[in-house]
């Protein structure tokens, strides 16, 4: 849902008629003016996302906690925000937009029992895993998962006889190859998001791939995205 700025709607905001994070509805009492023209929308998260811009593209982000706040510019790939603080940049619908730079690593988030982290080298990922728990891992799927999320790449799952010891304590490591085909499209479906693979008419999903099953999703000859032969609403994000 996107809303744009006005007099009357910011009134509703001021309000509370119209939902949005609370730092957000404080900057925005701060100057209301400022802000009249601009615009605020939602995005698919697990706590709710909001994102806020205005007409000079300054503005914020909010995963449902605390907002970051930063800039909102038009690049190549689409509207990107980046944030002060940290630098982070994320497309509109708030996911994080990763750079592939060689060598550098990346924070897949804590499972757990451990914490995973990652790094691209050309076709291959390394993955880092530090474990918390002195007597619990967490299983190989799980770890292949959290770096898919972070990344957006399609990965082998790491094999539980092939990690390595690495500097840090209590750190292992493993660099696994990409899949052959990798995600082209963000399918958003009754509140579930899942990502595809278009191929000849047929969007796979990463689990039917690596199984060998019939793609739920198709795309006509018009270029309707049909989930099991059945016009369904939702929207759909080329990656």
């Amino acid at each position: 849902m996107s809303i744009t700025l006005n007099r009357a709607t910011i009134g509703l905001l001021l309000d509370g008629a119209v939902s949005c994070p609370s730092d957000f509805r404080a900057e925005i009492a701060r100057d209301p003016a400022f802000w009249e023209g601009g615009e605020l929308w939602g995005f698919p998260c697990p706590a709710g996302g909001s994102a806020l811009r205005a007409t000079t593209g300054e503005g914020g982000i909010c995963h449902g906690a605390g907002a970051e706040w930063g800039t909102w510019a038009v690049e190549e790939s689409g509207l990107v925000f980046t944030a002060d603080d940290s630098g982070v940049k994320y497309d509109a619908q708030g996911v994080e937009i990763v750079s592939e730079a060689r060598g550098e690593w990346v924070d897949c988030g804590a499972l757990e029992y451990g914490r995973v982290a990652a790094k691209v080298d050309d076709d291959r990922v390394r993955i880092s895993y530090t474990a918390t728990d002195p007597e619990y891992g967490d299983e190989d799927h799980l770890i292949r998962e959290a770096v898919e999320s972070k990344l957006g790449l399609w990965l082998k799952t790491p094999s539980g006889h092939h990690w390595s010891a690495a500097e840090g304590d209590g750190e292992i490591v493993q660099t696994v190859a990409r899949l052959e085909h990798q995600p082209t499209h963000e399918v958003d479906h009754g509140g579930i998001t899942l990502r595809v693979c278009l191929i000849d008419g047929s969007a796979y999903a990463r689990v039917e791939l690596e199984f060998d099953e019939g793609a739920d999703w198709t795309v006509n000859d018009d270029g309707e995205w049909l989930f099991q032969g059945q016009r369904v609403g939702g929207t759909v994000r080329a990656l």
